[in-house]
Parts: C-alpha cells; structure tokens; sequence
C-alpha cells in the first residue's frame, strides 16, 4: 500500500525494474516541482495551466480536508486552478474523516483507498468522474453530497464498500432523475 513518488522520465525503467514492480502506487511526477499547502502536496501539470493533487507527503492531514478550487505556489506566485487528484493520493490514509473536494476533473484510481475514518464526502460541481476503487475500503462513510448537475461518471467499484442503503446522498435540485439513471 506504500505510494512511491518516482520522476516522471524514469517511469518506465522504475516498472522494468524487479525490485520496484512489487509496488502497487508507483506514482511518476516531475519531483522538481512539488509543493506543499495545508498539508497537501501539488505538481503543475504537463501543459502548466493547472495544478494537480499528489496526495500528502506525510501524515498529519487534517480530519477535516478540503481541495481547494485554486491553489497559489507561494515560491513562484504561481496561482492556477486545481484539477485532478493522482492515483494514490491519499491512500489508506486514516485521518481524514470529512472531505470536501472544491477542485475540477478527475479524482484517480485508488485516491482515497482505504480512507476507512472518512464519513462525510462532498464532491464539487466541476468533478468528472471517479476512477476505478476511488473510495474503495470507504466503509464509514454515511453521507455523501454531489454538487454536480451532471453526475460524475465512475469507474469499476468507485464507491463499493459505500453502504448504500444507508449513506445519504445530496444532490442538486431538480437532477433527480439523471441521477436515478447514473
């Protein structure tokens, strides 16, 4: 469950290698250009007009995270959107009970895996979708708020260990029925 932060040019010989393919989050970024804000740690993305979410370097993140919308880089003053949190990011991190996710795209294959304190979750209106396992191991979490009016598609057992029957989930007024059909 270890998440290895590895250079992006070196991903390849990172996966070849025998000694790191037993690691299931191999992450490759560009090393030179993480930042951390409130715990969290960002990367600019290839085409340098967003920021995405690494996860947190250590643990010590607050129960109560938010994902901010935008994020300034106070080394260069660089302020950019947030979109898209990596695969790994939090993973089996078991601090965070309320999350609040402000940024935009996609929240990655296994972000929050094993988030097994995490009880309340709010996805904001510019998320597209979940990958595979997002919230997988996500057993207490009871309520869910998607502010979305188009609901965030989601990949193979995003939300499995959700109880469903149980979890309340808020929606935007009127998006009843597209919901009932995702």
């Amino acid at each position: 469950k270890c998440k290895v932060l590895i250079p992006a040019d070196a991903a390849e010989a990172y996966k070849a290698d025998n000694t790191w393919t037993a690691f299931k989050a191999l992450c490759p970024v560009d090393i030179d250009n993480i930042f951390v804000a409130d715990s969290i740690a960002y990367v600019i993305n290839e085409e340098k007009d967003a920021y995405t979410v690494v996860g947190s370097m250590h643990y010590g993140v607050a129960a109560e995270l938010t994902i901010p919308e935008t994020m300034t880089d106070e080394a260069t003053g660089i302020e950019l959107p947030v979109k898209n949190i990596m695969p790994y990011a939090f993973l089996a991190n078991t601090e965070i009970e309320t999350l609040d996710i402000k940024s935009a795209g996609v929240i990655s294959n296994n972000a929050f895996q094993g988030c097994n304190s995490l009880q309340i979750l709010t996805l904001g209106e510019a998320i597209d979708s979940l990958g595979n396992e997002a919230f997988l191991s996500c057993t207490k979490v009871d309520s869910i708020a998607c502010m979305s009016l188009d609901p965030p598609t989601c990949g193979k057992d995003a939300l499995k260990d959700v109880k469903k029957k149980s979890c309340r989930l808020s929606i935007p007024f009127g998006t009843l029925e597209v919901y009932k059909v995702a």
